[in-house]
């Protein structure tokens, strides 16, 4: 770890010091120092955003926020390793786990704009059904039953094979007043 740091004082320009950040972030991972290893991917993301490993390094971050239970801040990371990167294959389950913390996280607007973002940008993803589902319960905690309906009709319209249909068509009825 000192060797990583010592270089990217004195080299902060090399053509290497992405590397080294890097490396400095995995070895601080790997001696199980979780919060200087997320300061360290992060400042390597922000640094390198070129980087072919970046994504993976935010993804690192927003998973191990969450392992600490800081969960608004993991959906944000998550989030920014979505927009930074649109075409990550991890970028639907970042838009799902987003949304998924900002409901632990009883951040009930926040969760409902993730889960959106799904499969608008996403419409093939397997995880569209679940994501409109969950949009639609998040919105009915935060108050917008409007909005609600049309997360759940969504689902019955887009993926009416699916399990989130059925659930969505209890919700509905619920919403209604019928629960027949």
């Amino acid at each position: 770890e000192q060797g990583f740091s010592d270089f990217l004082k004195r080299y902060p320009e090399h053509v290497l010091a992405s590397d080294a950040s890097y490396h400095l972030a995995r070895s601080l991972r790997a001696r199980k120092r979780y919060s200087a290893a997320v300061d360290a991917y992060v400042a390597f993301a922000e640094a390198y955003p070129a980087s072919k490993e970046a994504p993976e390094a935010i993804l690192y971050v927003a998973r191990r926020l969450e392992s600490m239970g800081r969960l608004s801040e993991s959906a944000e990371h998550f989030l920014k390793m979505a927009a930074l990167y649109p075409a990550h294959d991890s970028v639907s389950k970042a838009y799902w786990q987003a949304g998924y913390n900002y409901y632990r996280a009883k951040r009930y607007d926040k969760a409902t704009a993730a889960f959106q973002r799904l499969p608008e940008r996403h419409p093939r993803s397997y995880l569209g059904p679940k994501a409109n589902y969950w949009a639609g319960k998040s919105a009915e905690k935060h108050g917008a039953l409007q909005q609600a309906r049309q997360n759940y009709t969504n689902v019955k319209e887009r993926y009416p094979n699916s399990y989130y249909a059925s659930r969505a068509d209890l919700r509905l009825n619920i919403l209604s007043g019928s629960t027949a």
